[in-house]
This record gives C-alpha cells, sequence and structure tokens, in this order.
C-alpha cells in the first residue's frame, strides 16, 4: 500500500481549492490578500506622509511667530503671517 497524501483545501469558507504552496489560502485568495495588503500599506504611508507634512509646517510656523515674542495679534495678523508663510522645504 502507498501513503495517501492529503492535499490541503483553502481555508477561506466554501472554497475547495488546494493551497497555494505554506500560504493557508488559495492562489487567488492569496492575490486577493495581497492586493488588500498593498493598498491598505499605501493608506498607511500616506497617512504617515500627512501626518509628517503637518508637524514640519507646525515647526516652521512656530520659527515665524518666534521673531515676534511678545506681540499682540489680531487674527487677520495671524492669517496674513500664515498667508505669507513659505512653508518647509522638502530635505
Amino acid at each position: 500500500m502507498s501513503p495517501t497524501t492529503e492535499i490541503k483545501t483553502c481555508t477561506k469558507k466554501d472554497c475547495k481549492e488546494p493551497r497555494s504552496g505554506e500560504k493557508p489560502w488559495c492562489k487567488k485568495h492569496l492575490a486577493e490578500y495581497q492586493k488588500e495588503y498593498m493598498q491598505s500599506k499605501e493608506g498607511r504611508l500616506e497617512a504617515q506622509g500627512f501626518v509628517a507634512g503637518v508637524s514640519a509646517m507646525r515647526e516652521y510656523l512656530i520659527s515665524q511667530f518666534s521673531r515676534f515674542p511678545t506681540g499682540s495679534f489680531l487674527g487677520v495678523d495671524v492669517m496674513k503671517l500664515i498667508r505669507g508663510a513659505k512653508g518647509p522645504a522638502p530635505d
């Protein structure tokens, strides 16, 4: 008698396809997972870039306002200073 090899199937519900290598999914579900993972990774990188930009702009505006340590500002004055700010330069 020869030993029978058990073919492991995809772990996704209602999927009977064989697994793709050591992964618990078939090729179709593995491709879907990788696509979703890359999209979420791009979203995380975009969010990290946005946060870094906000932080850099905040530091830049602090440096601009530090030139006027004793000044009293009206909202219009603050608006003009922010509009006139060139912003931080990329590294």
